[in-house]
């Protein structure tokens, strides 16, 4: 029953604000602009955590191949030495070390894929920063909707392809 109340609340205020907005549109574009900002922020943000991470991935790599290959020739002799134990342990080991660099590779591979999209995004915004930028005329507006759709689109297929990678994990 307080949900009722609060939803009915909610849609009040919603239509209140809809209909200030349509016959206020110049505060209307100040909305969708700042709307527009905190978007691009946000997006920023998360494109430069994911140049971090990358990087991180990218230097644990490196740091891995030089591991692995001292593993192989610690491998190589103690095959030459008849130390099946050592061989073992060693092959266990190296085994674990190509698992961990396989492993780092497919993520730094998954988040590249993340920011060419965030990318993708991040220019969307900027063109449409620059649509809100210019003199309102109807023509603005189409392209303004056109480029609305297009985000739209730009987000479905972002989110399609975060459930395809998940169910294949």
């Amino acid at each position: 029953m307080g949900m009722n109340w609060f939803d009915k609340l909610e849609s009040q205020l919603n239509e209140q604000l809809e209909t200030f907005l349509s016959s206020n549109p110049e505060q209307k574009k100040l909305l969708d602009q700042e709307e527009s900002e905190e978007r691009q922020e946000k997006l920023l943000k998360r494109y430069f955590h994911l140049q971090r991470e990358t990087e991180f991935l990218q230097q644990e790599l490196l740091e891995l191949a030089p591991k692995i290959n001292y593993w192989k020739s610690k491998l190589k002799q103690a095959q030459n030495s008849k130390q099946w134990r050592l061989v073992e342990e060693a092959s266990n080991y190296q085994k674990d070390l190509m698992h961990r660099g396989k492993t780092q590779w497919q993520a730094l591979k998954e988040l590249e894929f993340e920011l060419v999209q965030l990318n993708h995004s991040l220019k969307i915004l900027k063109e449409i920063a620059q649509e809100n930028s210019s003199p309102s005329s109807k023509n603005d507006s189409k392209r303004r909707n056109q480029l609305d759709n297009r985000w739209e689109q730009f987000e479905t297929q972002q989110e399609l392809e975060r459930l395809r990678r998940h169910c294949t994990n």
